[in-house]
């Protein structure tokens, strides 16, 4: 088992700010605006890491994976908007960094029969919501979600190996925190449903 963290003092990061279409208008129909962006002073970086595997040598094997990253910039300067028009400037404290992925766990089960020959897999993906989102940044934030994934490898001699699987086993709706939204709508981009999968490897 494993646990680790680190903080950092980032300086000169690059960091963006949403800039409304009164003040540049955007290249494309019905974006909401400019991203514009800039060095700023500094900024905080936190996170940690605890991990578990089990040892090669059991039958079984368990590993559980939970990481987070926090950041924080001490000042950062939002536009205030109304009426499409630029009103004036607000700063913010402590504003948190956009774009960075929230709390996530993994636990993923598996079990070796046939001394290894045929080994099946399940795991558990965690994702929390997301609501440490940056104001200046323009960021919204993102509902949690769970996915679980199942699979079976066999491999007969040293040359041949198959694979078959389903991925997102339960066809959960959910998106990534830093998924893209679709140009030209407020609406996030979807990862795949339920996805079934069969692969054959073969050594020479």
């Amino acid at each position: 088992m494993s646990v680790g963290g680190f903080f950092s003092l980032v300086t000169d990061y690059i960091i963006g700010k949403v800039v409304p279409p009164s003040v540049i208008k955007p290249s494309t129909q019905g974006a909401p605006g400019v991203k514009q962006f800039s060095n700023t002073d500094k900024v905080y970086l936190t996170g940690f890491e605890v991990l578990y595997q089990s040892p090669i040598a059991k039958n079984w094997g368990l590993l559980a994976q939970l990481a987070a990253t926090f950041g924080t910039a001490p000042e950062a300067v939002k536009y205030i908007v109304s009426g499409g028009q630029v009103t004036g400037e607000q700063t913010v404290k402590n504003d948190p960094l956009p774009e960075i992925p929230p709390l996530e766990g993994t636990v993923r089960l598996s079990y070796k029969f046939f001394r290894g020959k045929l080994i099946p897999n399940a795991s558990v993906r965690l994702v929390s919501e997301q609501n440490r989102v940056s104001q200046s940044y323009g960021e919204p934030k993102t509902p949690g979600f769970i996915t679980a994934a199942a699979s079976v490898s066999y491999a007969p001699c040293r040359f041949a190996s198959f694979v078959a699987g389903v991925e997102n086993m339960f066809d959960t709706p959910y998106y990534e925190h830093l998924n893209r939204r679709i140009v030209g709508s407020t609406e996030r981009l979807y990862e795949p449903g339920r996805v079934f999968f069969f692969t054959t490897i073969l050594k020479f």
